[in-house]
């Protein structure tokens, strides 16, 4: 009789193909791995980056933003938003600036940026001028947020 032969798990058909399968499976996550890697580093912005690029086939590009005003100079204003991080944002020569009265009034407005008053909070509106974003509206918000008022320039 002859001796009976036995398959061992790693030499059996089936372990082969799984083993394969596992290494063709490692070589196309690293593979996707680095073509993403590559891919992401050559979109705009792709480093995570704040910096903004200007479209010039776009009419008209905007952004708004909202926090407490904690420093005014070189034509330049510091918003802290709430969780505490700080942004530096350049100022038209042309801003609109709204300051709230109270209830009863409407908001003055004014384009002079010593009308602003620290650590109260505001909603900035930027716009493309030239290159850049610039904040072209500055509006002081009411000291509860809940006041309406209405805000339009006097020009």
């Amino acid at each position: 009789m002859a001796p009976e032969t036995v398959e061992t798990p790693t030499s059996s058909p089936r372990a082969r193909f799984d083993r394969k399968l596992m290494s063709y499976a490692g070589i196309g996550l690293l593979a996707g791995l680095v073509i993403g890697l590559i891919v992401g580093q050559n979109l705009p912005n792709g480093s995570g980056s704040t910096n903004s690029t200007v479209n010039s086939a776009l009419l008209n590009q905007s952004a708004t933003a909202q926090g407490k005003l904690v420093a005014i100079g070189d034509g330049k204003i510091t918003l802290e938003a709430d969780d505490g991080t700080r942004n530096e944002f350049p100022v038209s020569a042309n801003v609109n600036i709204f300051v709230y009265v109270d209830k009863t009034s409407p908001a003055t407005a004014s384009a002079d940026i010593q009308v602003l008053e620290l650590n109260k909070q505001v909603l900035i509106s930027l716009g493309v001028v030239g290159s850049e974003y610039q904040v072209t509206t500055i509006t002081v918000l009411p000291p509860d947020n809940s006041a309406t008022s209405s805000a339009t320039p006097n020009r």
